[in-house]
């Protein structure tokens, strides 16, 4: 099979979607590239970046702090809401490279 494969949304990413939808809120994007489950395992620090998105720097940055909250995680402002479809789009890779490798993978940013 061809495996997971990135949708295409009409918006341009899902958090554009949503921001489309919501006229007025503030909409950021966020934790798309980390697994639900390996969020619940409170007892293992995770060694990953969250990449956020939004036009609201306020927001970003109460988003950024809920990040850095977890042990091992570091949030990272990515942009505006529009750079979200690209982090959207690497969560079916990790989930093939999960698949292939019988791993859980996460992103981690050098240089930033």
């Amino acid at each position: 099979g061809i495996g997971a494969v990135a949708l295409s949304v009409p918006g341009g990413s899902a958090a554009q979607e949503a921001a489309a939808q919501l006229p007025g809120s503030r909409v950021v994007s966020a934790f798309q590239n980390l697994s639900a489950e390996e969020l619940m395992e409170v007892e293992h620090p995770l060694h990953c970046d969250v990449l956020v998105c939004g036009r609201d720097a306020e927001a970003k940055q109460v988003v950024i702090g809920l990040a850095n909250e977890i042990e091992g995680v570091r949030g990272i402002d990515a942009g505006g809401l529009s750079q979200s479809r690209y982090v959207e789009m690497l969560t079916a890779l990790l989930i093939n490279l999960n698949r292939k490798h019988k791993t859980q993978t996460s992103i981690k940013l050098v240089g930033v």
